[in-house]
């Protein structure tokens, strides 16, 4: 296992689990505010990277009409994000 590829410390059960529950935290809390929830499907299909060291996580946030999907970073992500 090396260190620095990203998630390749997480079991690919647990890397479901934290996506999905990630998932469901971010359009819980935009489920809060229409408004914004309803400005995001401006943005249908553009997506985000994200890449967080130390632990070594990366992820893709993808907007899907009105929500936001969490999944496996993408080489074609819009946006890549590092940290």
């Amino acid at each position: 296992m090396n260190a620095a590829t990203p998630n390749a410390w997480m079991p690919q059960p647990l890397r479901k689990l934290a996506g999905r529950a990630l998932e469901t935290a971010l359009n819980h809390t935009l489920s809060l505010d229409p408004d914004t929830q309803q400005k995001l499907t401006a943005l249908n299909g553009r997506s985000v990277q994200l890449h967080v060291r130390g632990p070594e996580i990366a992820l893709a946030i993808t907007v899907d009409d009105s929500h936001l999907k969490v999944g496996p970073p993408r080489e074609d992500n819009q946006l890549k994000v590092a940290a």
